[in-house]
């Protein structure tokens, strides 16, 4: 069975079996994306204020680079903090697809159950996405510093972004499933983990990427109901990357 056939039967399956469910599942990804939104606003804030702090204590002026730097740190901290919600949500839709009892208290499943090795897994993934995408940052950064860069540095960090992309696509596919197999396998170590997301990955990373690809007309579409239709959206996709998790350990065995 190709990729397009076995992609459209994952998408028919998770259709199916959304059905009735949307209420549910809307009510807990507007929980989730408000615990989200505040830690994020939270961190932000915290941020700022250390900043504004220590450069009145020690009478800087400016915004000094090493000060970027820790409200930079401060908030990838607490974005790690928020991605750990990302393993009980990925719960809560695995639950709904095996029938078993759901709730949206299953998004504090990583905070409830093995807190040490979920900030773990979250460091590292958050990490990975957060140093393949810092040119980005640079770049923003940058363009609020002052009106024109130098061509060379606009350059360079293009380049390297480019560069960065080409490695971060197929690794964060290969790890893609590590916030599944923590709750399928909670006795393995971290590091096993990530090997098994990647051993079971092994020739499915293009079809997990046509999946995601073949999501992102619908989510263009949402841009005219000013971000309603995601409520829809969302969790149709969240319940087709568990459907994707569950057949492909299904494959495994």
């Amino acid at each position: 069975m190709n990729i397009s056939v076995k992609s459209a039967n994952l998408k028919n399956n998770a259709k199916t079996m959304m059905e009735g469910k949307y209420y549910v599942t809307v009510m807990a990804l507007i929980f989730y994306n408000m615990i989200t939104l505040l830690l994020s606003n939270f961190s932000s804030s915290l941020a700022n204020q250390i900043s504004h702090t220590l450069k009145r204590l020690l009478q800087l002026e400016g915004t000094g680079t090493w000060l970027v730097i820790l409200s930079y740190f401060v908030v990838f901290l607490i974005t790690t903090l928020c991605n750990i919600l990302k393993i009980g949500l990925c719960l809560f839709f695995l639950n709904i697809a095996c029938g078993q009892y759901y709730n949206s208290f299953n998004l504090f499943h990583g905070f409830m159950e093995n807190f040490k090795k979920s900030y773990g897994l979250s460091f590292i993934l958050t990490l990975l996405s957060t140093l393949c995408l810092a040119p980005v940052d640079a770049l923003v950064y940058l363009f609020q510093q002052s009106n024109s860069i130098p061509v060379k540095t606009l350059a360079f960090l293009i380049s390297l972004q480019i560069a960065l992309l080409a490695f971060y696509i197929p690794t964060s596919l290969a790890l893609s499933q590590a916030y599944y197999i923590i709750l399928d396998y909670p006795d393995l170590g971290l590091i096993d983990i990530l090997r098994q997301s990647v051993k079971l990955m092994q020739g499915r990373k293009l079809q997990l990427f046509y999946i995601q690809a073949s999501f992102l007309p619908l989510f263009l579409l949402t841009i005219p109901t000013f971000g309603l239709g995601a409520l829809w959206l969302t969790p149709y996709t969240n319940m087709t990357y568990a459907l994707f998790y569950l057949d492909s350990m299904k494959e495994e065995r």
